[in-house]
């Protein structure tokens, strides 16, 4: 929940779910679109009646200061069918949205990476379940561990394993055996989803 306070002394919170509002001990009422947009004042109307016919929000803020992009944002996004456009940008979404392209690395599915400076990849089922920042999935993580330790794929150079005796080192099958096998984490394999 999110708390808030006026002037005046009144306080409250905005919670996303009735639940939420019930920990707070607080008594859960619907705020439905039409209510949030009657409680603004005449100034913040104004304000949008003024970036409607501007065709933007820029340099345009609310009353106690608020950049007007962001307080525009939240009841948008909740309200309107037409979200992300807004009276700050109507052609937001507009873009030509070219589908994401699939591929499948040892039977695991994951969106292709645009990003070529990228070292680390989530599954396709986990960025359609909304982690990992949404697609493709993919971004660059400080080190291997981090990567691996969520279950993403590196994809970046594999760190060679720690020795602790030299002369154990038998070269290529070590390395091999110790991440997985060359199938796992082949050069085409490890760089094969980026672009």
């Amino acid at each position: 929940c999110h708390t808030w306070e006026e002037a005046d002394g009144k306080f409250g919170c905005h919670c996303e779910t009735e639940s939420s509002c019930a920990m707070t001990r607080g008594a859960w009422k619907v705020n439905t679109c039409g209510d949030r947009v009657s409680e603004w004042d005449t100034f913040e109307h104004k304000m949008l009646q003024g970036a409607e016919a501007a065709g933007t929000c820029s340099g345009m803020s609310t009353s106690w200061g608020e950049d007007l992009v962001n307080f525009i944002n939240w009841p948008a996004e909740k309200c309107c069918s037409s979200y992300p456009a807004t009276v700050c940008d109507k052609e937001a979404g507009k873009e030509s949205e070219v589908p994401l392209e699939v591929a499948v690395f040892d039977n695991v599915e994951y969106y292709v990476c645009p990003d070529p400076t990228a070292n680390c990849i989530c599954s396709k089922s986990k960025v359609d379940e909304g982690h990992c920042g949404g697609p493709p999935g993919c971004w660059h993580e400080k080190d291997y561990e981090t990567c691996v330790m969520h279950h993403d794929r590196w994809m970046g150079a594999v760190p060679e394993p720690e020795r602790e005796d030299e002369s154990a080192y038998d070269g290529e099958s070590s390395y091999q055996s110790a991440y997985g096998g060359e199938s796992a984490y082949s050069s085409e394999t490890a760089y094969g989803l980026a672009r």
